[in-house]
């Protein structure tokens, strides 16, 4: 795939999958931490929502703000939490290699206080 219009550019190597998910995040919902086999595109529909990275920092992610989406990459652990009060609602667009069959690989927790 190669795309390149304005300011956006999109290219792969090879064949990919595109999979869209809707994943309901209940209350105190987890994760668990994990990784991808390609990129992940996450949109916060509602509620909100907390990433953690493989440094235990966290970023919070809130339904119809600037800070609403983010993504997914690469072989280190990441865990995503709903913290808040409500239930959330995450929109994901997994681009992996085609064929693949797994969309996430479970990690162990990297050393960080949240399970």
């Amino acid at each position: 795939m190669h795309f390149n219009t304005g300011a956006i550019k999109f290219q792969t190597k090879e064949s990919v999958d595109l999979v869209t998910q809707t994943i309901n995040i209940g209350v105190p919902g987890s994760s668990g931490w994990h990784s991808h086999p390609g990129v992940v595109l996450v949109t916060v529909k509602t509620g909100s929502v907390v990433r953690y990275d493989e440094h235990c920092a966290a970023t919070v992610y809130t339904a119809d703000t600037p800070n609403s989406a983010f993504v997914e990459s690469g072989d280190h652990a990441g865990l995503v939490r709903n913290e808040s009060g409500t239930p959330a609602v995450v929109y994901v667009t997994f681009v992996v290699p085609a064929g693949t069959t797994a969309l996430r690989i479970d990690k162990a927790n990297p050393g960080c206080p949240q399970n």
